[in-house]
């Protein structure tokens, strides 16, 4: 070797400005090629994940590099700096030994604290009837003859098996059949996207519309069709005749008296556990409750009856699942139910003894405590899913599906490699403080929602604390609990107001018996007790009597004061924009039939 080249060497190893220089320079190549060859390849997501974890890991090592090598480079043009440098350069691996000691001590001092705060943490939980075990909420099994679930139809859903690629179903043909109940009815927009035969909306206050039932049926080729003209009615019904099958199974089993779907409970991790029968749940209900309506246009009162209780069996059918997307899909398939039951109501179809059996199943729900039941399974899935990151290790660039405030489907996608136990502990932690406050947001057995009660001052700065209240301020520590807190919350108001539609309902059958018997409507709601209904629900949202009065035109208005907690008369709002949605958290929320 040359002494021009060894001198070279010499400087380029023990001089502070030319080792932290090429440093540097050798960094910020490293991440040239891992950007080209790796992260900016459309194909990296295909790669083996050894590789993918690898070039990930290597990128993290090349960023400190650089960053060191950097701040050191122009730290070592100042002299006093420099000659500190060099000092620790030629030590450096004395230095280097102390500084993997110290992160070695600082890692365990952190992990212990982690762990230690989150035992104690969940020792004063579980001593006040609180676990945080998933596997603790799954509802137990139930033998299969009195099991609504484990019928043929539903079979298929649940016989697949877990790759690398996703689930392989093993019974093609019977996931075809769920789907096509699944997706039955949709009607194309003009722009192109999807919705689904329009059944009314209680809400606004409208009805089905049954010309354009007819129009949509007449002439599909993808329903049965028949050979002479035909009223909307038996035009519907003809055409759900591709249904009679599917639906004759489901009514024959919805007599059995549990429903236990067979949920992988123990899925590591939660978040991959299937919930395929969801949108078949949604699809089922909506198929019935058209079928339901068109009987009962067709004077089938009896055959409708029985539609609308299978709608209502395939909504209680997932109510025990410890879920926030189960219980969504179960108030969405329990609106579809109740929206039939409205259309029979403002047309006067529903006879007394329906209205009696109907008003008895409405009764025995309370969906504030299937919400926090949902409400302790999602803390409890959280919990479990965060943990497991933890127990990953070093593995880089982990995804964290979530839910947002409507309840789509989302996810977070980070590197946890390098990080202590400690922040997977904390973070663990404050998830179900966060959860915590949304129990006081409402009482289940007084079938109370106290909607400001989170916006208290000692609450909100709670909250605050914890990283997810109105600052929303940057804490490492409550990651997770801002990633989760935002669709628990709009689960509040969702279930609260279906509570209230379920409420209005039983009154509007109460209502409609006393027509029936007397030829109008009551002055007031207490004529209706004992002999129309035994005792009269009151408004979840200040504990008082429903609002109710009669109209001009023989009608009614019944009405709940609604999430601003005011009494806006009856006033339904709706949400600015383009859509013309009502807005759940304006106005009051109503029950009242469309004008003649």
């Amino acid at each position: 070797m040359s002494d021009r080249l060894k001198s070279f060497l010499q400087a380029a190893w023990n001089e502070p400005r030319r080792f932290f220089g090429w440093l540097t320079l050798f960094s910020l190549a490293g991440l040239a090629v891992c950007y080209v060859v790796f992260l900016n390849s459309h194909s990296f997501q295909a790669t083996p994940d050894w590789l993918r974890k690898t070039a990930l890991s290597a990128t993290a090592i090349l960023l400190a590099g650089f960053a060191l090598g950097f701040v050191c480079m122009v730290l070592a043009w100042i002299p006093p700096a420099r000659r500190l440098l060099a000092w620790l350069l030629q030590r450096r691996f004395f230095v280097l030994a102390c500084l993997v000691t110290l992160v070695a001590l600082f890692y365990a001092e952190e992990n212990w604290r982690g762990k230690h705060a989150w035992e104690a943490y969940k020792r004063q939980q579980e001593a006040k009837g609180e676990f945080f075990d998933f596997m603790h909420l799954a509802p137990p099994p139930v033998p299969d003859e009195q099991n609504f679930a484990m019928i043929p139809l539903f079979k298929p859903a649940f016989e697949y098996e877990s790759t690398y690629e996703g689930a392989v179903w093993k019974n093609t043909n019977g996931i075809a059949r769920l789907a096509r109940m699944g997706e039955s009815l949709p009607v194309r927009n003009g722009d192109g996207g999807q919705r689904y035969l329009d059944i009314g909306d209680i809400f606004k206050g409208t009805l089905p519309d049954f010309a354009k039932w007819h129009d949509y049926f007449s002439g599909n080729t993808n329903f049965p069709q028949l050979n002479q003209p035909a009223s909307p009615a038996e035009t519907t019904l003809h055409a759900l005749s591709k249904f009679s099958p599917e639906l004759q199974e489901l009514t024959e089993a919805a007599t059995r008296p549990y429903s236990r779907f067979p949920i992988h409970y123990g899925q590591d991790p939660a978040w991959g556990i299937l919930l395929t029968h969801l949108s078949n749940i949604k699809g089922m209900t909506r198929l019935a409750c058209v079928r339901s309506t068109a009987r009962l246009e067709a004077r089938q009162t009896n055959a409708a009856l029985a539609d609308l209780k299978l709608a209502f069996r395939l909504s209680d059918s997932i109510k025990d699942e410890p879920l926030l997307i189960d219980h969504l899909v179960r108030l969405a398939a329990l609106n579809i139910s109740l929206t039939t039951l409205y259309d029979g109501l403002a047309r006067h179809k529903w006879d007394d003894a329906s209205l009696t059996a109907v008003e008895t199943n409405l009764a025995r729900i309370n969906l504030l405590a299937e919400l926090k039941q949902s409400l302790r399974g999602e803390r409890a899935l959280g919990i479990t899913d965060i943990d497991w990151l933890r127990r990953q290790g070093f593995k880089a660039n982990q995804e964290f599906p979530y839910a947002d405030e409507d309840g789509n489907g989302n996810s977070a996608f980070a590197n946890f490699s390098f990080l202590p136990a400690s922040f997977f502990y904390y973070n663990m932690i404050n998830v179900a403080k966060a959860e915590e406050f949304l129990f006081a947001d409402f009482d289940e057995n007084d079938r109370r929602v106290f909607p400001n009660k989170s916006s208290d001052y000692a609450s909100a700065k709670a909250l605050d604390e914890i990283g997810v209240g109105g600052k929303k301020q940057f804490r490492p520590f409550s990651i997770f609990a801002q990633i989760l807190f935002p669709a628990l919350i709009q689960a509040n108001v969702k279930t609260a107001r279906m509570q209230i539609c379920v409420d209005f309902a039983r009154v509007a059958c109460a209502l409609e018996r006393h027509r029936l018997a007397h030829g109008e409507y009551p002055e007031t709601l207490t004529a209706l007790t004992p002999q129309f209904i035994d005792k009269l629900p009151h408004d979840v949202i200040n504990g008082q009597p429903l609002n109710y009065r009669r109209t001009d035109d023989g009608q009614f208005v019944l009405y709940s004061v609604g999430w601003n907690e005011k009494d806006d008369g009856g006033t339904v709002v709706f949400g600015k924009g383009e859509t013309s949605a009502v807005d759940p958290r304006q106005g009051d929320w109503v029950w009242r039939y469309p004008t003649k």
